[in-house]
């Protein structure tokens, strides 16, 4: 375990935490109290919500720190379940920097959910239509894989950098 600071090592699973009381609350109330006029999008809210649960499991999992000065920066693992082992915790870092992509996908597919809303509301309804999802589901996932394979491929520490770091 690399002992960074207090807030750094508890504050993602006390916000963790949250995520798992809040957002299952929250699905809840969309599911049973929204009103009609909401329509389609409490389905993207929920997408956000559990999302968010598995973000928070990523996070809780895989906690890393980042160190750097003006050349360049580390981003490596501090504690977790994958710290002693180096290659795993490689993998579980890129999927990790894959959830911070995810974060910016959906945020840029409830953009286009409000743009559409707002100035081609007869356009809407392909939004939820098996074409709106699959271009959405696979725009998620190409976000996601080319984060994870870029960290993956020319961020992630080679062989002798493992050896002398050791």
């Amino acid at each position: 375990m690399i002992y960074i600071s207090w807030y750094h090592q508890n504050l993602p699973r006390i916000f963790g935490v949250f995520s798992f009381i809040i957002n299952p609350i929250f699905i809840y109330l969309v599911l049973t109290k929204s009103r009609t006029q909401m329509g389609n999008y409490k389905y993207l809210l929920i997408i956000f919500a559990v999302f968010d649960i598995f973000y928070s499991i990523s996070e809780i999992l895989t906690p890393i720190g980042v160190t750097g000065n003006k050349h360049g920066f580390v981003v490596f693992l501090t504690e977790g379940p994958f710290f002693d082992h180096p290659e795993i915790g490689q993998h579980v870092m890129s999927n990790r920097c894959g959830f911070i992509s995810l974060s910016y996908a959906l945020l840029i597919i409830h953009f286009v959910y409000r743009y559409m809303a707002l100035f081609y509301p007869e356009k809407l309804s392909t939004f939820f239509q098996p074409i709106g999802i699959i271009t959405s589901i696979l725009f998620l996932l190409a976000h996601a894989a080319s984060w994870s394979l870029i960290c993956q491929q020319c961020l992630a520490g080679n062989d002798e950098v493992r050896r002398n770091s050791c």
